[in-house]
């Protein structure tokens, strides 16, 4: 499986397990579009993630509550799909914008 494909499987699996989770309500509650979000996962998940983030990660992340976001960090499913919180929460700086207190 090349590695494009491996990544929007691992975003469906990710979308799949938000919404049967009762994450979904998440991006409600932050402002996000959980499709948004799926730029951001070269960065945050896989063995080898990206070193930065993609623009449109950092355009669907401005758009976001972020303070919101953050206090998903703890979030079990989030490890259990493969993406990496310690790395999720280092987004916000990476992209330029102010790190909420409950990202640190």
């Amino acid at each position: 499986m090349d590695t494009k494909l491996q990544t929007q499987a691992i975003a469906l699996a990710c979308i799949i397990v938000l919404l049967l989770t009762g994450e979904a309500q998440a991006g409600k509650d932050c402002k996000v579009d959980e499709a948004s979000l799926i730029s951001c996962l070269p960065a945050i998940s896989g063995n080898k993630p990206a070193q930065y983030p993609t623009p449109q990660c950092c355009k669907a992340l401005k758009k976001a509550d972020l303070p919101c976001l953050c206090r998903y960090r703890n979030s079990p499913d989030l490890k259990k799909w493969g993406i990496k919180p310690d790395l999720a929460v280092k987004l916000p700086g990476q992209c330029k914008l102010a790190v909420p207190k409950e990202c640190s």
